[in-house]
């Protein structure tokens, strides 16, 4: 819908679809070094390699809350309003397939971890829970020995829901367009 299709009472009310793009650019920062290579590719990607990294330790991680004097970096991460749903995707090929997962961490106030969640999948959905704080999101090593990066997306649930349908619309369209176009055309052949 356009602004102007969503106007009431004289008052424009317009939803915009913010997503949060989130990439690994900081080469120690955060990631694991022990025996690791990290490149970083002239396509924007990166390629981690590490054939010795046990399963289930953190490749890359990154925070909604930092403390600059130790980190000396700020939050990659943007804040979340508790109780509501999010869905986040993950650009990546790992070698073998499937060789890395997402862990996403919840932290109350006093910096405790409150709730995690596993997506194993290149996408999924997640409510932020009532009583978090911050949070983090780790690509956890699952098996794999080349992982190449790319990027991270972050959306409202919402957002995720109307960029699909609208997909759907654009594809639907083509769809029918092309259809007519099949049909105009069997109609002047038969002529």
């Amino acid at each position: 819908m356009n602004p102007e299709q969503m106007q009431k009472n004289g008052t424009a009310e317009y939803k915009e679809n913010v997503i949060w793009l989130l990439y690994w650019d900081h080469y120690a920062q955060d990631a694991w070094l022990y025996g690791s290579t990290i490149s970083f590719l002239p396509d924007g990607a990166v390629l981690f390699e590490n054939g010795e990294m046990p399963p289930g330790f953190s490749v890359r991680e990154w925070f909604s809350l930092t403390d600059y004097q130790e980190k000396r970096m700020e939050p990659q991460l943007p804040l979340l309003e508790e109780k509501k749903a999010y869905h986040i995707l993950i650009r990546k090929m790992d070698e073998p397939e499937n060789g890395s997962f997402l862990r996403l961490n919840f932290y109350d106030r006093q910096g405790e971890l409150l709730d995690f969640c596993l997506l194993r999948e290149e996408e999924g959905s997640f409510t932020y829970p009532e009583g978090a704080f911050s949070y983090s999101v780790q690509l956890v090593q699952g098996g794999a020995e080349k992982i190449r990066f790319r990027y991270l997306a972050l959306m409202e649930e919402e957002t995720w829901e109307r960029e699909q349908k609208a997909l759907h619309a654009e594809t639907s369209g083509e769809r029918a367009a092309l259809e007519n176009a099949v049909r105009l055309r069997r109609r002047t052949l038969r002529l």
